[in-house]
């Protein structure tokens, strides 16, 4: 009887079909159950096996690409893109850059200009006194028979037109241009470094959540072993020395949620305030931290940095300034000729007549006799000063190029490690799933299974940091470049 009921399962089993793409019987077993953990639904895991680009880069689309899903459902939500456009509107340092820039532009337009006209208005009341101080001439009064006792109000107007002034005023309309294009380059580079700090500050917040899960998951292991300990009955009372290591990996674990937890407190706090945002609102991440591709070959970065790097930019416009300033200091030496014209109508108080009208036209020649050595002074000091920017703008130069070239390599380093990391989450998602099966089957204990969680979320944690040094070494070529603005993360 035993022999016929064996004969028969295995017939039962034979008369099975195979479906197409398994060679046998047991490789299609294999594929559904493959199939079923894949398509489990895993509530402790942010990783998601769907066809998207990845979330926190957009260089390539990588095959089966993950989507990270933030688990709190309160308040605003923000992608990386939409996070740089509330800070380029509400960041306080960029709105105060912006007053900055205006008040450059209206003393720009408050520089004096050559050629110009400069015209003064005066008018007062001349008291009667006894003190023959009468601004009215002698011949005046006596025409028009007046004495000191009357009263007269007089009208002027002052004109002056500059014909020579040894280029000072040319030179300092040139000082008020630069020194607004100073500004406007000074606005970008404070642009380029809000950007850099909203887009770290954004990963980094996702790095720490990742990092709170997997201690999390320490310390529930920690507690596990710790409780196991307590329950040994064969545990010496006097010599507990393996519950004393557990208490201790658990403390060390509960500290490092502890700082955590506060450099996460700390990361909301500034990002709050990059974006212009109160201490109280409330956000979440929907972790789409997505950056342009970088189409530039490595040759054309370097030309960018050189010429479209605002700290380059800054020291090139600074020596300018000195050059305008030496020439107004120069300018100080030479004769100035101004053309002069003066108008001046007094009238009597007390009579109806005119009292007086008088009219001056003439040049006014200047020069500097005894202030000579003082310019000399500045004009070396203006000197000394030009030298030592470009110093620095030589520094600047060799620092850009040599980080755009580290930068570079760390782009490429990374990008050719992500699919590793990918997979290695992958590989470890998959592990975990089998430990959960193996567990329920009693092949496996719970420790076992707790090591495969933490292996999973190393693993996981290990592909986010790829992608966020992935992310960090393209923002700053891009800033190295002068190309760090709201389109890199379209």
């Amino acid at each position: 009887m035993r022999s016929t009921f064996l004969i028969f399962l295995i017939c039962i089993n034979l008369g099975q079909k195979v479906p197409l793409g398994a060679a046998t019987l047991g490789d299609r077993i294999l594929e559904e159950r493959y199939e079923r953990m894949q398509a489990a639904a895993d509530r402790d895991n942010p990783l998601r096996g769907i066809r998207v680009p990845t979330s926190l880069e957009n260089l390539e689309n990588i095959g089966g690409g993950v989507q990270l899903v933030s688990e709190d459902s309160n308040g605003i939500s923000l992608t990386l893109l939409e996070a740089v456009r509330v800070a380029l509107e509400k960041n306080p340092s960029l709105v105060s850059q912006t007053h900055r820039l205006k008040a450059s532009q209206e003393l720009s337009i408050a520089r004096p200009t050559a050629r110009k006209l400069f015209a003064d208005f005066r008018t007062g009341l001349n008291l009667a006194n006894n003190l023959d101080n009468d601004p009215r001439s002698f011949q005046n009064r006596r025409l028009f028979d007046v004495s000191h006792q009357e009263n007269s109000l007089y009208f002027g107007l002052d004109l002056r037109f500059p014909l020579l002034d040894g280029g000072k005023s040319s030179a300092l309309m040139a000082q008020g241009t630069l020194e607004e294009q100073l500004e406007k380059v000074r606005s970008k580079k404070y642009r380029q470094e809000v950007l850099m700090e909203v887009a770290k500050t954004y990963v980094e917040m996702i790095l720490l959540d990742e990092k709170l899960r997997l201690s999390d998951l320490v310390i529930e292991k920690n507690r596990y072993e710790t409780t196991e300990e307590q329950r040994k009955p064969n545990q010496d009372p006097n010599f507990p020395v393996n519950l004393l290591k557990a208490r201790m990996k658990l403390d060390v674990a509960l500290q490092e949620r502890i700082d955590l937890s506060a450099s996460k407190r700390l990361a909301i706090s500034k990002f709050r305030s990059l974006l212009g945002w109160k201490s109280d609102q409330k956000f979440q991440l929907d972790r789409n931290a997505r950056t342009r591709l970088i189409r530039e070959s490595k040759e054309a970065l370097l030309d960018a940095a050189i010429k479209n790097s605002p700290r380059l930019n800054e020291l090139k416009i600074l020596q300018k300034i000195k050059d305008q300033k030496r020439r107004a200091l120069h300018a100080n030496k030479e004769l100035s000729l101004d053309l002069m014209g003066k108008t001046e109508y007094t009238k009597l108080v007390e009579s109806q007549g005119v009292d007086e009208i008088r009219y001056l036209i003439g040049f006014e020649l200047k020069t500097n006799i005894t202030d000579s050595r003082t310019t000399l002074h500045m004009m070396n000091s203006n000197r000394e000063e030009k030298l030592a920017l470009a110093r620095l703008q030589e520094e600047a130069q060799t620092m850009a190029q040599a980080e755009l070239n580290t930068a570079y390599e760390y782009y490429l380093d990374f990008k050719k490690r992500i699919s590793a990391h990918l997979d290695n989450a992958k590989l470890a998602r998959r592990v975990q799933m089998e430990a959960e099966d193996r567990l329920r089957g009693g092949i496996i204990s719970k420790l076992n299974l707790m090591d495969h969680r933490i292996q999973y979320q190393k693993a996981l944690l290990a592909y986010y940091e790829a992608l966020t040094n992935l992310i960090h070494a393209k923002l700053k070529i891009f800033e190295l470049s002068g190309m760090l603005d709201e389109e890199a993360f379209g």
